[in-house]
């Protein structure tokens, strides 16, 4: 009933409401006469996998730490390096590339400090645009690439899998540096210096750092695509049903206000008079 109630008073309006309609369909004709904008989106999944591979061996060594080295790397390809990396394999600028972790992005506790932390570190604008998702429970880690277009953007997609690789890689050869010269052994006369028991579980307990577990990273198959971000018959739509619904609701509005206002400025100078 309400919607009819409305609609008999916009044709009660209707020398003034009819211009607003010729506007919306003006709106709709000049956005489909735009050409259609696109961009491209390449995407795919690397996972974090044992050697021996957790395929052919029931939990291998190492397989516990998978969730969180894919969260380190997912961390540290958010890095200058990387996104210089991927500037030279591309042929851009580095000021043009930007390499996103979404949960960084999003403070634990929204605390004012916090928000307005993460909006000074909002980084700048580009045109190529890479996120990069951990998933701790299956130590994989998602790479989104977005570009211009999706030739564009599945090149992207291959350079940062070449520079996670490279991330993986380096973090490898760092732990297998040889370990420090061990402090020598104190005289056998020397008083023993009394140490606090390690804990034995949980936060603190003792780990064995003498060995680091090697893994791989397996990159799955790029899946490229075009997106459309704007124009077309969708944007026309919205365009034009944007410019009817608010010309609707100036020809509801403006009149009742008006006269209000006169029905109050009478009632005044009839309290006056």
């Amino acid at each position: 009933m309400e919607i009819v109630a409305i609609l008999r008073t916009l044709w009660s309006r209707r020398i003034i409401w009819l211009p607003g309609l010729l506007a919306a369909f003006a709106a709709a004709a000049y956005m489909q006469s735009k050409p259609v904008q696109t961009g491209g989106f390449a995407g795919l999944r690397l996972q974090l996998d044992t050697n021996p591979s957790q395929l052919v061996k029931t939990t291998p060594a190492g397989s516990e730490s998978l969730g969180w080295r894919a969260q380190m790397l997912a961390e540290m390809s958010t890095g200058e390096e990387t996104r210089e990396r991927v500037a030279k394999t591309l042929g851009v600028k580095p000021q043009d590339v930007r390499v996103l972790e979404p949960k960084l992005g999003t403070p634990v506790t929204q605390t004012a400090i916090a928000r307005a932390a993460t909006k000074a570190d909002t980084p700048a604008p580009a045109f190529l645009v890479a996120s990069v998702t951990a998933n701790a429970r299956l130590g994989s880690l998602d790479v989104g690439a977005y570009a211009p277009d999706r030739e564009s953007a599945r090149r992207f997609a291959l350079a940062m899998v070449e520079a996670i690789g490279a991330i993986s890689q380096a973090s490898g050869e760092l732990a297998a540096k040889p370990a420090p010269t061990p402090t020598p052994a104190p005289p056998k006369n020397a008083v023993p210096t009394p140490v606090p028991s390690p804990v034995q579980y949980g936060l603190g307990a003792p780990r064995d750092t003498s060995v680091v577990q090697p893994y791989k990273v397996i990159a799955g198959a790029v899946k490229a695509r075009t997106d459309k971000l704007g124009g077309g018959p969708a944007g026309a739509i919205a365009a034009g049903f944007a410019v009817f619904v608010w010309w609707s609701a100036v020809v509801l509005i403006v009149p009742a206000v008006v006269t209000r206002l006169r029905a109050s400025r009478h009632a005044a100078a009839a309290r006056l008079g």
